[in-house]
């Protein structure tokens, strides 16, 4: 009688374990789980390669920010110019839903090279086109473009314009409220740094930085980059076609304190006698585009 009962009490204790057993496993098959959206990319030029990392997800829905998607689990996506884009990952499981987002920045290598052939600003919108009926003709097109190392400029103007003296102002914070208040430009543009030379015809420039009163119309600069110093890398202005064409670039450690958000520009054409040929942005408004009008406020260039 004691074997048997022995032999029932371990048989019991092993069909216990075998119903525990099963009812972990039944429950572990019914169990779901929030999926967590997760990915890494490379880049390679205009090329980023994504690699997804998410957890319990099994479909998914990439916004590449460009106004282009793929449903691919690891895709790759080309883009056609440079800047910041937002690439947003959306995922789905038997759990629910989640995304994730980054910002993807690509800059293109050598997009601009200052070498007197303009072709390749063909690529970059102008930043202003100009209205020519406005009272100050010499200056058509305007155009900005920047990378890692320099911001590079572009003139577009009357035929037969190489003798002249441009004043470029620079919104280096990127704070209208500071810096120099010109008459050019009202209260629109708080102007921290003059660049000011006969770039036309030596390629060269000196920097100024404001020291009069935040607000004010003083004219009070205080040299920081002397002419001579290669603040501008400029080509040969060449003339075709009844316009002058010309480009510079400005290396980006020359201009002090720079905002990695953007700049705000404000130019004076001026010809060899110092008399105004040209203002962008036009204080009576004389100069804009299909969608924006310029007056009294700097042109926003971002970086």
């Amino acid at each position: 009688m004691k074997i048997i009962n022995k032999i029932s009490i371990i048989s019991g204790v092993i069909l216990s374990g075998i119903l525990i057993l099963i009812c972990i496993a039944s429950c572990g098959k019914n169990e779901t789980f929030d999926p967590v959206a997760y990915f890494t990319y490379e880049t390679d030029g205009m090329n980023v390669v994504f690699t997804d990392g998410s957890l319990d997800a099994s479909t998914y829905s990439w916004d590449f920010g460009d106004g282009t998607n793929s449903s691919e689990q690891n895709p790759s996506h080309t883009y056609s110019t440079g800047g910041k884009y937002t690439v947003t990952l959306n995922v789905a499981g038997k759990g629910g839903h989640d995304s994730a987002s980054k910002n993807v920045s690509l800059t293109i290598p050598g997009k601009i090279t200052i070498d007197g052939d303009f072709s390749d600003w063909d690529q970059i919108t102008a930043l202003v086109a100009c209205d020519k009926d406005s009272g100050t003709p010499s200056l058509e097109i305007f155009k900005i473009y920047a990378d890692d190392n320099n911001i590079y400029f572009y003139l577009k103007m009357a035929s037969g314009y190489t003798d002249g003296v441009l004043d470029m102002m620079l919104d280096t914070d990127f704070d209208s409220t500071t810096g120099n208040h010109s008459w050019m430009w009202d209260a629109g543009c708080g102007v921290d740094y003059l660049i000011e030379g006969e770039i036309f015809s030596d390629k060269d420039a000196a920097m100024y930085k404001y020291t009069g009163q935040d607000g004010s119309g003083d004219w009070s600069w205080e040299e920081v980059v002397a002419a001579g110093s290669n603040l501008i890398n400029a080509a040969d202005p060449v003339t075709s076609d009844g316009t002058t064409k010309f480009e510079f670039s400005i290396p980006k450690e020359l201009i002090i304190n720079l905002s990695s958000t953007g700049i705000g520009v404000g130019l004076n054409l001026m010809n060899s006698s110092w008399s105004s040929v040209g203002i962008l942005p036009s204080p009576e408004g004389g100069y804009t585009t299909a969608d924006y009008n310029f007056a009294n406020e700097s042109l926003t260039v971002n970086l």
